[in-house]
């Protein structure tokens, strides 16, 4: 049981450094830049001040091809207790 583990884990490493290869990007984990991101998404910071005027730092990640003006769907997630 032990070296099914420990084959499954190997195997599992090997897939994930063979799909990050494929995708172009090198992840760096000691920067934290893990996220990979297509060549179709525009990135950029954002800050705003919450209720309780504590700043919140975030990133906001649009379509390239958008159009100024128009309304799109949104998704909001968050992470961490503030």
């Amino acid at each position: 049981m032990r070296l099914f583990l420990v084959f499954f884990a190997m195997l599992c490493l090997t897939l994930q450094a063979q799909e990050f290869k494929t995708m172009g990007t090198k992840p760096s984990l000691i920067k934290g830049n893990n996220f990979y991101v297509s060549t179709r998404v525009k990135v950029q910071e954002v800050r705003f001040k919450n209720q309780y005027g504590l700043e919140v730092v975030g990133k906001l990640f649009t379509s390239k091809n958008m159009q100024e003006g128009k309304k799109y769907p949104a998704l909001v997630t968050s992470y961490g207790s503030c």
